[in-house]
């Protein structure tokens, strides 16, 4: 398994056929009257030509029609066989994706509902700081004020202490 989600075959084993005249696995080890363990490793070892398509579940082997001896099994119920097999194959594949588009809706509905908790924070910060400005306002004020009044006792005090007749400084 790999990062993609796919099975991949072993090395040396093609991937993709390159003719549309091809049979599943199962259908040429019918012809060929072995086990279709044999006609995998047959197409591994490289002396029958065929491959292995990568799908998420499991690989889907096929041989190349021409590859297999001429037999008289009727071709059509062989083609039927493997379109009901790739229409399988493909419906698995569309199940799996739908699944993973709704996995990917709700992910996406959560991170909705995440940045909306964000930008709702961001509003309460955004208040917190106005309403700490406002304080530090008002305490600015009050000690302006207060520096005010102890200026005015500064004042005052200083005329209460300075004497009404100069000759008394020399005391």
């Amino acid at each position: 398994m790999t990062t993609t989600g796919l099975k991949f075959p072993p090395a040396g084993v093609e991937t993709a056929p390159t003719s549309t005249d091809i049979v599943s696995l199962r259908d040429a080890a019918r012809i060929l009257g072995r086990d279709h363990r044999t006609v995998q490793a047959m197409i591994t070892k490289g002396t029958l030509r065929g491959g292995a398509e990568p799908q998420p579940q499991r690989l889907r082997w096929y041989v190349y029609r021409d590859a297999l001896p001429a037999t008289t099994a009727d071709s059509q119920t062989i083609q039927s066989a493997d379109q009901t097999a790739v229409i399988a194959d493909q419906a698995a594949v569309i199940a799996d994706q739908a699944a993973r588009i709704v996995t990917l809706e709700h992910n996406n509905r959560l991170l909705a509902g995440g940045v909306e908790d964000l930008l709702d924070g961001l509003e309460h910060y955004k208040a917190g700081a106005e309403s700490a400005l406002q304080a530090a306002r008002h305490f600015e004020a009050a000690a302006a004020k207060y520096g005010t009044a102890v200026r005015a006792h500064r004042d005052a005090l200083a005329q209460y202490m300075t004497p009404s007749n100069i000759s008394a400084l020399d005391s």
